[in-house]
């Protein structure tokens, strides 16, 4: 399966902006999943701790399990969370902090716009998993467990003047590896005062697995796309990924806000391959395709 990609024209940077990384000209498969039954993966992070390990899961309606998964495809650690339902499973990010990392998983899909805290019974309302990231080998042998430790954050959305306001649709998680704050980033642009927009929300600190949190929006990026997953590098180079094209703001300032309302609309893009995954590495981004059995892993290396 030949998938080919060229990096976007409009990578240099804007005025005062760091500049944008640069890419080779094409993707290269690197490996396919070998379990044709994960057919709606929906993110693909490097993970830190375990060296040429990623991880991902599937969205909406599947198995409430997490996966790690070599760079060549081969599944080296199945994971369930014990006791949940992956009622719209959307995005999963690393909070990288120097071998103690952790794992979010984002039940954060709400295309009906229905998932809110305001939800009397609670059983529908958009939520987080916090768990210790489990060990694994990229060498193998697969690691199989349940995940039975883990806190789970159920939130609410605000303005950035902390008024509650309407659910948002989201499928876009990341933690910043600077500050270890938590975002989301809605998935369906809006247009308010005639100008396009998409809202990065970031959770109110210290999160509370007790009560209800608060998403409180922080930023915006009038690239305004359809975004479908988000990472952000152990530099702090933030990616959203919208059909097959990485958006990418590099950092340039202490916070992720800042950095995309100093420019809101992202100064740098590549090209990879239609999907809902997007995960920074050391040799290059990263991603797998939903729909596809047996689903290619595809890398979009740094240029030399």
């Amino acid at each position: 399966m030949a998938i080919v990609a060229v990096v976007l024209a409009g990578l240099q940077p804007a005025a005062a902006f760091a500049a944008c990384p640069t890419f080779a000209s094409s993707t290269q498969v690197m490996g396919h999943v070998p379990d044709t039954s994960l057919n709606e993966l929906s993110d693909f992070v490097a993970s830190t701790d375990n060296p040429g390990v990623f991880w991902t899961e599937e969205d909406s309606s599947n198995p409430n399990k997490v996966y790690a998964v070599t760079g060549t495809g081969t599944i080296v650690g199945e994971f369930t969370i014990q006791g949940t339902k992956d009622i719209d499973w959307e995005d999963l990010a690393i909070d990288r902090r120097a071998g103690t990392d952790s794992l979010y998983v984002g039940d954060i899909g709400d295309n009906k716009g229905t998932r809110d805290g305001s939800n009397t019974t609670g059983k529908s309302r958009v939520r987080l998993y916090r768990f210790p990231e489990p060990v694994v080998s990229a060498s193998g042998p697969k690691v199989t467990g349940t995940i039975t430790q883990f806190d789970t954050f159920v939130y609410r959305y605000a303005d950035a003047n902390g008024t509650l306001i309407a659910p948002r649709n989201s499928e876009s998680l990341m933690v910043d590896p600077i500050t270890h704050d938590v975002y989301v980033v809605e998935k369906k642009k809006q247009t308010i005062g005639g100008t396009a927009q998409n809202w990065v929300f970031r959770f109110d600190q210290p999160l509370d697995p007790n009560g209800i949190n608060i998403a409180r929006k922080v930023a915006l990026t009038t690239t305004a796309k359809s975004y479908l997953s988000a990472d952000i590098s152990p530099s702090g180079d933030i990616a959203l990924k919208a059909g097959a094209i990485a958006y990418i703001w590099p950092r340039t300032d202490p916070t992720v806000e800042a950095t995309m309302n100093a420019h809101p609309a992202a100064p740098c893009k590549a090209t990879l391959i239609a999907s809902e995954a997007i995960g920074w590495a050391p040799d290059g981004l990263w991603t797998v395709p939903d729909g596809v059995a047996p689903a290619p892993i595809v890398r979009l290396a740094f240029a030399p």
